[in-house]
């Protein structure tokens, strides 16, 4: 009896050891209805969970030292660090942070103080968080494949730095009023790309120690005291930028072999104190018309040129067609509300600018317009067909077009060919005389 008995009590503590959290299902945890702070979410969660913090201001300094999905309620969760020490300390692999407001970092720049900090770390995903008042908003260190996607930074020292940290991607950021918006500092490979770069104090862009084989594109770099730094760091590739009314545009410090553009049609970047005329085309821009790229080129410093600068900022825009891809769009108006329709097939976006002429050049990936249109399209303006200028080089597909400023709604839509339309004007003539013949015994 007393076996039975020991062998029953043995069997309900193991019961009770393995059993559920309550309050919590074993993947999703909620703060603070399971637990109050984050911390405690973060201490009691497995490998692979996903921690909610709802809307509320948490005044903690967390470390996530394990591969879990830690997300705040649309930016409302506040992660307030009042002014000390590092605010979300990362010190796993595998950790995605997403949704959050995090504030209040503190200022000691020995110590790395930081909205987001990760130290030898890789494959994080840091998404759609909003970081003030740090003395680093977002800091890597000996850190790869991480990827900084769809964050604003604002009013801290150094928005984003990466130190000694190969392999990253920053993409879709906003990143502006910090006094350096992005420092890449001994950091090789990494790419950095459709960004809001606004409002240095110091410097849009600055690379420097050693920096190499980092592509630079996409970027709006504006109204900064210097557009992009460079010192002591060679072979990277700017292209697709839009540097606008920047105090110095670029710096260079014993830095060298930086391309300053792609191979045209694709071009370089666009620069608001060049001359931007476009009324000849061709890769010598000796033929007639215009494509997009300027006339002559652009002094970037004495040794560096942009030999295809852009006639317009230059807008990228992710889609998703079987994998995904960039459209980019060079244009002299403002560019919104852009949007691909696989079921509809078309490309539709505003185009507004000043009363006078605008222009748009769409570049698609071939794949893009030949799965939507079988390489045959027509672009509307305002619903009006118009004549527009296009050509096809290696993976791409470009689409040159003027039109009137306001603004304007621009569509690009399926052409059917010859091939298609005899066979449906053949089908409908037989279909009305069916019709009209029935109507007649009728």
């Amino acid at each position: 009896m007393r076996k039975v008995l020991f062998v029953g009590f043995f069997v309900l503590m193991l019961v009770l050891v393995f059993a559920p959290r309550i309050g919590a299902s074993p993947d999703n945890i909620h703060v603070p209805y399971d637990y109050l702070t984050i911390q405690a979410a973060i201490n009691a969660a497995g490998v692979g969970d996903t921690i909610i913090v709802h809307s509320g201001i948490y005044n903690e300094h967390i470390v996530i030292d394990k591969e879990l999905v830690l997300t705040g309620e649309d930016q409302t969760a506040i992660i307030d660090g009042d002014g000390t020490d590092t605010v979300v300390n990362i010190t796993s692999s595998g950790v995605l942070v997403r949704g959050f407001t995090i504030r209040n970092a503190g200022s000691n720049w020995t110590q790395r103080d930081s909205g987001i900090y990760l130290k030898n770390r890789q494959f994080c995903h840091l998404e759609s968080n909003y970081i003030e008042n740090c003395r680093l908003g977002i800091y890597l260190l000996g850190s790869s494949h991480i990827e900084i996607v769809g964050n604003v930074l604002a009013n801290n020292v150094e928005g984003i730095r990466l130190d000694n940290s190969p392999e990253n991607t920053v993409a879709f950021n906003s990143i502006v009023e910090n006094g350096y918006n992005l420092v890449l500092s001994n950091s090789d490979l990494n790419g950095v790309k459709g960004n809001y770069i606004a409002n240095a104090t110091y410097s849009g862009i600055h690379i420097q120690a050693f920096s190499t084989n980092n592509t630079i594109y996409g970027n709006m770099i504006k109204n900064c005291s210097t557009g992009v730094v460079l010192s002591q760091s060679d072979d990277n590739i700017f292209y697709h930028n839009s540097f606008i009314e920047n105090a110095d545009q670029a710096w260079f410090g014993a830095s060298f072999d930086n391309v300053w553009n792609i191979d045209w049609p694709d071009g370089g970047n666009y620069w608001s104190d060049h001359s931007n005329v476009d009324v000849k085309s061709g890769q010598y821009q000796m033929g007639t018309g215009s494509d997009g790229i300027c006339d002559s080129a652009y002094s970037v410093d004495v040794g560096n040129m942009d030999m295809y600068p852009c006639a317009g900022p230059v807008s990228y825009f992710g889609v998703e067609f079987i994998v995904p891809e960039d459209i980019v769009v060079i244009s002299n108006s403002s560019i919104s509300e852009f949007q691909m329709n696989t079921t509809a097939k078309t490309i539709t976006f505003l185009a507004t600018g000043d009363p006078g002429v605008g222009f748009s050049r769409v570049d698609i990936p071939s794949s893009v317009a030949s799965g939507l249109w079988l390489g045959n399209y027509r672009v509307l303006v305002n619903g009006v067909p118009i004549s527009f200028g296009n050509w096809t080089a290696g993976s791409m597909t470009y689409i040159y077009f003027g039109y009137e400023h306001s603004t304007e709604e621009i569509v690009i839509v399926p052409e059917f060919p010859l091939m298609v339309l005899l066979p449906l004007f053949i089908l409908t003539s037989l279909l009305a005389t069916t019709y009209h013949r029935r109507n007649r015994r009728l």
